[in-house]
């Protein structure tokens, strides 16, 4: 099976990728055993502000959308120009959004950025650009994933959205990254650390085998959880196209 990584640049001149295989999500790859994602000690429960929304009238009887993050507690990265994968298994074409909103200690959301562009099947990212200030440590983040089902009803849409706080890297695992002599090597780091969009982000884009193994602890993880339910089903399905 052939494996293709695109980057296109979306109509706010910002670079988005889309990560797919042909003849599926996973055709392509296979599962060696690596090291598991292990949920940071200190995650927060999410505060409400996670899970999908909306009809899936726009998406074929075996479409499925998800955001790609844990549900039953906050995913962390270091990273303070984060990226955000979420995975579409309909071929029909669908206007769609990308916001990240900043969380304050109220709940209120503040919108940072907004990405337009158009559904692909597989894989896509959005990262935050060069254009916008670095995110804050220590500060809450939301990302919201949209399918435009009907542009002119927006009720209508699909949504799917995460929390996400940005950590400081411990001097530790600052050290070891240094070390690492591998992209693996550094996405096994940061899964083993709890900061699963690091991690998620550099397999999915230098060590893509690797990231169906994480997918799927995410997807035992969810398992337990009755707010992860929804996306551990939905997980399984994108992993199965």
């Amino acid at each position: 099976m052939l494996h293709l990584l695109n980057r296109v640049t979306g109509s706010a001149g910002k670079t988005l990728t889309y990560l797919f295989c042909l003849g599926g999500i996973w055709a392509c790859v296979t599962s060696p055993v690596w090291a598991n994602y292990t949920p940071p000690k200190d995650a927060d429960a999410p505060s409400g502000s996670t899970g999908s929304s909306g009809v899936r009238g726009c998406l074929d009887a075996s479409g499925a959308m998800a955001v790609l993050a844990p549900r039953s507690h906050v995913g962390q990265t270091a990273s303070t120009r984060p990226t955000v994968s979420w995975a579409i298994t309909d071929t029909q074409p669908f206007a769609m959004e990308v916001r990240l909103y900043q969380v304050n200690d109220g709940g209120n959301q503040t919108l940072i950025e907004q990405f337009a562009l158009e559904t692909t099947p597989g894989i896509m990212q959005a990262t935050l650009p060069s254009t916008q200030p670095d995110l804050e440590p220590g500060q809450r983040y939301l990302w919201k994933v949209i399918v435009l089902c009907n542009p002119n009803r927006p009720s209508n849409a699909l949504v799917d959205q995460v929390e996400m706080d940005v950590v400081s890297l411990p001097a530790n695992l600052v050290a070891a990254l240094d070390q690492a002599d591998s992209p693996l090597a550094r996405a096994t780091l940061y899964a083993e650390s709890g900061l699963w969009y690091d991690a998620l982000a550099e397999a999915l884009n230098k060590a893509p085998a690797y990231a169906q193994t994480l997918l799927q602890d995410l997807a035992t993880l969810e398992q337990g959880s009755a707010l992860g339910q929804q996306f551990e089903e939905q997980l399984r399905r994108v992993m199965e196209e």
